[in-house]
């Protein structure tokens, strides 16, 4: 009976052992993604949930191996590069403040893109018609703006022809988009000092 207790209490811390080091040999690296502007990927290290890579091929865990690279090279494509002032600009014009239509052009439209470009600088106008390239559309438009008085220099900023939308600007705004004028950088979120915010007590419910 002695004999066999020990046998027993053995076997349990050989159990034990092999079970500790199963988890210990089991960790592996999992993605964590890093900046933007270095496209870096680090890999902490996690529990493992299956079977470890160790017991499956025979091949030892290389602890050797680096901890990081680049996420550009994996997917054999080169690094992002810095957007063009162009998209910039397009982005700074959220959405088509115009749309025309399938009933085509009239001359409202063109005193509307008058108005919206003195007001705005560029503006988005989205095309729907049938028969017309984008290229035919921006040349009428810009026509009905001049005859409702827009300066004839209006410039076309771009034109994407999957969203069938032309970016019209004020006559100068490329050069100004070229120097990095515009768009305008959006100005900085500053909080309000403590003593002009209103107590959570006092504020009203909407």
């Amino acid at each position: 009976m002695f004999n066999m207790g020990n046998k027993t209490a053995t076997c349990l811390l050989l159990v034990a052992s092999a079970a500790s080091s199963f988890v210990v040999s089991g960790f592996v690296s999992s993605p964590q993604f890093g900046s933007k502007t270095t496209g870096k990927i680090t890999h902490p290290t996690l529990p493992f949930v299956g079977v470890p890579r160790s017991l499956t091929t025979g091949d030892d865990l290389d602890e050797t191996a680096p901890t990081e690279f680049d996420i550009h090279e994996l997917m054999d494509e080169e690094p992002p590069k810095d957007i063009s002032q162009i998209e910039k600009t397009w982005r700074y014009a959220k959405k088509p403040l115009i749309s025309i239509g399938g009933k085509g052009f009239s001359p409202t439209h063109g005193n509307s893109l008058r108005q919206l470009l003195d007001a705005h600088t560029v503006v988005k106008v989205k095309f729907n018609t049938k028969n017309d390239t984008l290229e035919e559309c921006f040349q009428k438009l810009r026509d009905l703006a001049v005859e409702a008085g827009a300066d004839e220099e209006m410039e076309l900023i771009k034109i994407r022809d999957s969203e069938k939308v032309i970016l019209f600007g004020k006559p100068g705004t490329m050069e100004r988009i070229k120097s990095g004028e515009f768009p305008p950088k959006p100005k900085p979120w500053i909080p309000k000092p403590k003593e002009d915010r209103i107590p959570k007590e006092d504020r009203k419910e909407e």
